[in-house]
């Protein structure tokens, strides 16, 4: 989880990722499901990580997200998904 958490503020700094508020949306997103992961709760790891590839793709479409940056989220989002 922190690698995402990292990699969201990695293209944030980059510029990929335009708009504050969409950061700190998928921060908090990220936030719940690292709880969740904390307590073994897969069932909830898995509901959150599918609402923030629903939020990337939402951001994507808005303009507030590169490409590159959508495409390199979502697939560690669907990865961790993998594992739960």
């Amino acid at each position: 989880m922190t690698d995402l958490k990292t990699l969201v503020d990695d293209y944030a700094e980059r510029g990929e990722i335009a708009n504050d508020r969409a950061v700190h949306s998928l921060q908090v997103h990220l936030t719940a499901v690292e709880r969740f992961e904390g307590q073994a709760l897969a069932d909830k790891v898995v509901k959150h990580m599918t609402s923030f590839i629903q939020l990337l793709d939402y951001q994507k479409e808005q303009g507030f997200m590169s490409e590159q940056a959508h495409a390199a989220l979502k697939g560690e989002a669907e990865a961790l998904m993998g594992q739960w």
